[in-house]
């Protein structure tokens, strides 16, 4: 029986990769799956620095604050993992370290969930100052000091800075979309798969409450692998490459010499 439910469930998997695979040589045409995307701009200049506050909490901290642009300009301003009433807009921030229950030398104690932070798009070069407040203290840096592989660490551990990649959202609605691929064309161009999930019937927990479980079978969710096409100037309208409802990890993409493209 073991044997059996095996083969079934590769002849299933054998199936859906035939399936995406041969969406390589339909290709349908664009225009026909969804109206076009918008521009996505994202200037050459664009330095992006993630900020984090109340790295080593072990109790709730307010971490609210502002920051300053010398020799450079703030284009944006985004929220990291920012719990409850956290907010982050026009160079400003509210922020507060949550504590969690834990235990050291077997008494219960409350520590931080995690660091809360910002990540600041900047518009300068390395000679670029930034000037962090915070209500637990203040510090600032220059582009050219932060790393990209390690954290800068500020205010005895509680803080750091960091260069990340920048990055512009591409999809927008009520489906999680993750698991990004990439593949490059010849001409600047690029083509991008991603898995687009989307969500169930909500739990309800006043019936849970009650004793009713229905809430707890999931209805209506599942994966779906799109596909996205870059043409060196603005990207392109969406593609479905398989259908809704499917359970699905990590999707590849490929061109063959010709310039197909290829979806597993």
């Amino acid at each position: 029986m073991r044997n059996l439910r095996l083969i079934a469930i590769l002849f299933s998997a054998g199936l859906l990769l035939s399936a995406l695979a041969i969406w390589g040589r339909q290709r349908p045409s664009l225009a026909q799956q969804q109206p076009p995307q918008r521009t996505v701009a994202l200037p050459q200049d664009v330095q992006s620095v993630r900020l984090l506050f109340g790295i080593r909490d072990d109790d709730a901290r307010a971490w609210d604050g502002s920051l300053r642009v010398s020799g450079g300009r703030l284009t944006r301003l985004r929220g990291w993992r920012l719990q409850g009433r956290g907010r982050a807009q026009r160079g400003g921030w509210t922020a507060k370290s949550r504590p969690r229950p834990g235990r050291r030398n077997g008494r219960r104690i409350r520590r931080s969930r995690g660091p809360v932070g910002v990540i600041a798009e900047v518009r300068g070069g390395p000679e670029t100052r930034i000037s962090v407040e915070t209500q637990q203290g203040s510090f600032d840096f220059a582009l050219s000091d932060l790393k990209a592989t390690a954290p800068t660490t500020f205010l005895k551990g509680g803080a750091s800075a960091q260069l990340i990649p920048a990055f512009r959202q591409l999809t927008r609605g009520p489906t999680d979309d993750d698991y990004p691929a990439l593949a490059a064309t010849k001409d600047g161009g690029a083509w991008v798969a991603f898995v687009s999930y989307t969500r169930g019937n909500p739990i309800q927990q006043a019936e849970i409450d009650a004793g009713r479980f229905d809430s707890l079978r999931t209805r209506g969710n599942g994966d779906q692998v799109r596909l996205m096409r870059f043409d060196g100037q603005r990207w392109q309208a969406l593609v479905a490459v398989s259908k809704s409802g499917l359970d699905v990890w990590r999707p590849a993409v490929a061109l063959d010499g010709s310039g197909g493209v290829w979806v597993v």
